[in-house]
């Protein structure tokens, strides 16, 4: 029986950790990425693990058979729980905060997975003194494998191939396959083959969780959703341009047209002609594409360097003619990867104008595009007329952070635009620049227009906010964000575990 307690354990652990990453998964959508949740979602975990320890604890006196019979009862509880619980969770977050929607689902989740982590190692466990500690540690091994094995395989593969519905199924099979084994070598190949027909029956007829979660916090109804492992990117329809969300928050619009400037695309005008006469371009953040789309339509550029770290956006970008132009323009060239490392590994590498698409302050990770760091990091990849522009979503301390690093930096609507020269005069003469533009071969702009010379006047002439300025608006002094201190994700985070 001493390979029974070890596989009950390998494949509790894959199955507990693995759904412990899809709370973390779903919880983070429903809050749009809050620094937060993943803290709060492993207290929860932990917390539900040492309940179900305790009753597996008291489960443990009573005789082997009735523990077998006992545990694998509780794990196929626990495997139908495993479908459900999303479920429950994605209609329960259109009235409840996300975190009370969350906390007793991850608790009761974890509790009966947990049962048997005392369970496997008494019947796993040699009664003899001198061999315990042995086949204690043997147990202990395979559930740490298991805990190992499963999030990596879901991780870097699974979430490629399957939606997250698929994936809680999955893990219900693993459970009902565990609850096999502890009943007995044949109900394991019972239990994993019965819960893979009905997985593989009942699966098609589930409908989509992350659609469901992003509508039951939008109140939208989703146009397009696609998931991969790097997250959920969806759409919704709009007729001042579709509106794009990466991870369940708000990731710029499918606009080009300045006279529209629904996603404030002249950040982007204002930064491009503020550089004079920029032939190379960096973007980091392709989004919906617009902004790499109006930089390719200066004539002026000759390469531009697009660093994503989500290959979805490829895939949405190809959906509108609009933008799809830059997946085939021979100046565009588009890179999957961390844009702070792709910069650390290509220090020669210089560039006219640093366009940084980052997403709002306040988020989880935002800080890696945000602190003086990164702002060294980009300074030293800029020209020496080099303009740079960071989607600073409004924050005081990233205009504050940018100074630090900058000699020049103003606020232009959210952004901040920098550099180490004065750029405000070559700013407010860049209309010819913008005249200049050309999409398909085909003049944007045409200054006889009264329409069209509004929207240029409107970027040339657009406020530039010193960061004294911005102090006194905001009522105190901003602060220098760091790596480390990471104060745009959590003190000055506009974010609350109890928000809808």
């Amino acid at each position: 029986m001493k390979w029974m307690p070890r596989g009950v354990a390998f494949l509790v652990g894959a199955a507990s950790l693995v759904q412990e990453v899809l709370w973390m998964r779903l919880a983070g959508l429903a809050s749009g990425g809050l620094p937060e949740v993943f803290g709060i979602v492993l207290a929860l975990y932990l917390f539900g693990m040492a309940i179900g320890a305790q009753l597996g604890r008291r489960l443990c006196r009573n005789e082997v058979g009735a523990i077998r019979y006992c545990g694998a009862m509780i794990l196929f509880l626990s495997a139908l729980f495993d479908v459900l619980a999303p479920f429950l969770f994605a209609w329960s977050i259109s009235f409840l905060p996300v975190m009370l929607a969350v906390a007793p689902l991850v608790i009761l989740t974890a509790a009966l997975k947990s049962v048997m982590f005392p369970i496997v190692h008494h019947l796993g466990s040699n009664d003899a003194m001198s061999w315990k500690g042995i086949s204690f540690s043997r147990v202990y091994f395979a559930n740490v494998l298991g805990c190992t094995m499963g999030p990596l395989l879901v991780t870097l593969w699974a979430m490629d191939l399957w939606s997250m519905e698929q994936l809680f199924a999955g893990v219900a099979v693993v459970t009902a396959a565990a609850a096999g084994l502890l009943m007995g070598r044949w109900y394991a190949l019972a239990g994993m083959g019965g819960g893979a027909v009905i997985g593989v029956m009942l699966v098609p007829y589930l409908p989509g969780l992350a659609g469901r979660v992003v509508e039951a916090t939008g109140g939208t109804p989703v146009a397009w959703l696609l998931e991969r492992k790097e997250g959920v990117i969806h759409t919704i329809d709009d007729p001042l341009g579709d509106i794009v969300f990466g991870g369940n928050v708000y990731d710029g619009r499918i606009n080009i047209d300045l006279r529209r400037n629904s996603n404030r695309i002249d950040r982007v005008y204002a930064a491009m002609i503020s550089s004079p006469s920029p032939k190379k371009v960096l973007v980091i953040g392709l989004s919906g594409g617009s902004w790499t789309r109006v930089i390719a339509s200066f004539p002026t550029v000759q390469q531009v360097d697009v660093i994503e770290i989500n290959p979805g956006y490829l895939e949405l970008i190809a959906r509108y003619s609009e933008v799809a132009p830059i997946l085939s323009d021979p100046r565009v060239h588009i890179y999957i990867d961390d844009g702070r490392r792709w910069l650390r590994m290509r220090e020669a590498y210089r560039y006219d104008a640093i366009i940084v698409n980052s997403t709002f302050h306040w988020r989880s990770g935002a800080t890696t595009l945000l602190s003086r760091e990164f702002f060294h990091l980009l300074s030293r990849h800029l020209t020496d007329s080099g303009i740079a522009l960071i989607n600073a979503t409004g924050s005081p301390e990233v205009l504050k952070t940018v100074k630090a690093e900058f000699a020049h930096a103003y606020q232009f609507g959210n952004s901040v635009i920098m550099s180490q020269q004065d750029f405000r005069a070559v700013l407010r003469a860049g209309a010819e620049a913008i005249y200049r533009t050309r999409l398909d071969g085909r003049i944007v702009f045409d200054a006889r227009r009264k329409e069209d010379a509004e929207a240029v006047r409107r970027v040339v002439e657009g406020d530039l906010r010193g960061l004294d300025v911005v102090e006194r608006e905001v009522g105190r002094s901003a602060e220098i964000n760091t790596d480390l201190r990471m104060l745009t994700e959590y003190k000055y985070g506009a974010s609350s575990m109890l928000k809808k």
